[in-house]
């Protein structure tokens, strides 16, 4: 089944379901962004009545037959938002969000779109013709600000707390709570690459979630440098990683507070990496 095929499938069933209000796509699809085979198809729907979902998955027969559905939800001005995550045959995956038709009501009032939608969305289905009040994408969605001072200490803290229970269960030879710890250390260093990116750059970056198309925006010399942040399971490449990842982390961490006129916190870095080179000894 194609992307176009799904879509078409997907108005097919909001045309008949008396539950629904409204279908817009948002996410990759509808924005400018870069799409393959393997993009996701995000799909909002508005209605009155989502009973039909807690009770099984047999809706989604409608649009295919589904290897894979996670029920999940969010938080979304005061709503919790029921989804279902679901591949279908072939390994399309298609997310679908459920809002109460009072949201879309709310949006068209407000004239202002949230940030899933400021990218770019589109309408598929719309019984009550409330989609043409909504404001126009703008393309600046998630846009990544400077940080504060706490924000950024928080970010050092954080990250030498990581890197000491790594170094730690390395010691120990537990490479499976290092490597477990590790992948705490890399979400702190990927939001200090970021922040140390708008420090050179400016502020006009929306970076993907988790890093996705990091190689996009990242100075080659820093994604080369971060091949060696990385090893296989075993503990001398695994200690060699940290002492890289540790050596990256502070020079960007140091530009970034020189730009942001920071100061540049030395003294978990004085005492814990002095710590960690004792225990790799």
């Amino acid at each position: 089944m194609s992307k176009d095929e799904a879509v078409q499938k997907i108005i097919s069933w909001g045309k008949m379901s008396k539950s629904v209000e409204a279908l817009i796509l948002n996410g990759s699809l509808a924005s400018k962004t870069t799409i393959d085979k393997l993009s996701d198809i995000d799909i909002t729907v508005f209605g009155t009545d989502f009973t039909f979902i807690q009770k099984n998955d047999e809706w989604l027969l409608n649009i295919g037959k589904a290897w894979l559905c996670i029920h999940d939800q969010f938080s979304f001005e005061e709503y919790s938002i029921p989804t279902r995550l679901t591949i279908f045959d072939g390994g399309l995956k298609i997310d679908f969000s459920f809002h109460p038709i009072q949201l879309l009501h709310a949006l068209a009032a407000k004239k202002v779109l949230p940030d899933a939608y400021k990218n770019g969305y589109k309408v598929l289905l719309d019984k009550q013709s409330l989609s043409g009040k909504l404001a126009r994408p703008d393309h600046k969605a998630f846009v990544l600000s400077k940080p504060g001072i706490i924000a950024f200490q928080n970010n050092e803290n954080e990250f030498w707390f990581e890197c000491y229970h790594v170094a730690k269960y390395l010691k120990r030879g537990d490479l499976w709570t290092a490597k477990v710890r590790e992948q705490a250390v890399k979400i702190f260093l990927l939001e200090m690459l970021q922040w140390h990116h708008i420090a050179r750059h400016g502020m006009n970056f929306n970076p993907k979630p988790y890093g996705r198309d990091m190689q996009n925006w990242l100075d080659p010399l820093l994604w080369n440098r971060l091949r060696d942040c990385y090893a296989g399971f075993d503990k001398a490449n695994s200690w060699l990683a940290l002492s890289k990842t540790i050596s990256l982390y502070r020079e960007i961490a140091k530009e970034a507070a020189k730009c942001f006129h920071f100061d540049y916190n030395k003294k978990p870095d004085r005492h814990l990496s002095s710590f960690i080179e004792q225990l790799n000894r």
